[in-house]
């Protein structure tokens, strides 16, 4: 018995983190779609250009926590790979912004993406070999 509640439980653990990851995956799409479109407008494009030039961030971020709800582990290394590339624009552009605009830029950018990679790929259903054996003995 105890061997069942603790793999219901390590299942249960597992769609926790999924949850938590796509709650925060998709705050921060959001957050880059409603930033990208902030900006659109204060730069005075029309639909079609804040679409393509501000909101696109969003919508690739968008599509990649729809693909990690899908596929667990590529859409977590996907999230990750993007957030370390917001990173590293951060910290390549550093030297034009403030330091407080970088800091607020990686915390509300690249940290939930970070975030949302890790708990994507820890959701991720683990099977090993030596489980699955026990599990035909036993």
């Amino acid at each position: 018995m105890s061997r069942y509640m603790s793999r219901v439980k390590g299942n249960a653990r597992r769609r926790l983190f999924g949850w938590f990851g796509l709650a925060v995956g998709l705050t921060g799409a959001a957050w880059w779609l409603f930033l990208g479109g902030v900006w659109g407008i204060g730069d005075g494009l029309d639909f079609v250009g804040i679409l393509l030039h501000q909101a696109l961030p969003g919508v690739i971020f968008l599509a990649s926590v729809g693909i990690a709800y899908r596929w667990a582990f590529a859409g977590g290394i996907i999230l990750i790979i993007e957030g370390l590339l917001v990173t590293t624009t951060c910290s390549a552009a550093s030297h034009h912004c403030p330091q407080l605009t970088i800091a607020l830029l990686l915390l509300t950018g690249s940290v939930p993406l970070l975030v949302s990679g890790v708990l994507f790929i820890l959701s991720r259903k683990q099977r090993l070999a030596r489980e699955s054996l026990k599990n035909r003995v036993a």
